[in-house]
């Protein structure tokens, strides 16, 4: 039972949630080293990313169930593991605002895509401050868990920067 397939509520969406901010945080920053992808092509290159990993999690979950109990799971189970999940792919939308405003040309390329990283690694802020709100965490330990958050989005943006040059 404490499978990682068999999580539900809230804290497994609040996963999906800060794993999907990382990932399109991480495509966004990657893609913009590169002056010649638009700010078009890196909002489909958002979307696209995060419903491809949307559906392999929502494959490996529902894999996971077959393996663990024995039997196809039910179409209630499916929805279930689909709307679980969901969460990755909505993380993509602050990211894909600012890249579809310099796509538009409301801001300028490099704009757009700092605005979409800054948006990422402000989600993650977010994300610890909602961690350690629900901890009940007083105010220095919700300090530490955003700037942890906020350090740990910097982080992976840093190292996929680095990989692509």
């Amino acid at each position: 039972m404490g499978h990682a397939a068999r999580e539900t509520g809230e804290g497994a969406r609040l996963a999906g949630a800060i794993y999907g901010t990382l990932l399109v945080t991480a495509v966004v920053a990657g893609l913009s080293v590169d002056p010649a992808i638009s700010p078009f092509k890196g909002l489909v290159a958002a979307v696209v990313t995060s419903v491809v990993f949307w559906v392999a999690h929502v494959y490996a979950d529902l894999l996971a169930l077959r393996m663990e109990g024995g039997v196809r799971p039910s179409h209630a189970a499916v929805r279930e593991v689909l709307g679980r999940e969901w969460p990755m792919v909505q993380a993509v939308w602050p990211a894909a605002l600012m890249l579809a405003l310099g796509w538009i040309g409301v801001f300028e390329r490099d704009t757009a895509y700092w605005l979409a990283v800054l948006a990422g690694v402000a989600a993650m802020a977010v994300w610890g401050l909602t961690y350690a709100r629900k901890e009940g965490a007083h105010w220095l330990g919700m300090l530490v868990s955003v700037l942890v958050n906020v350090v740990l989005g910097l982080i992976v943006v840093l190292l996929k920067v680095l990989v692509t040059h």
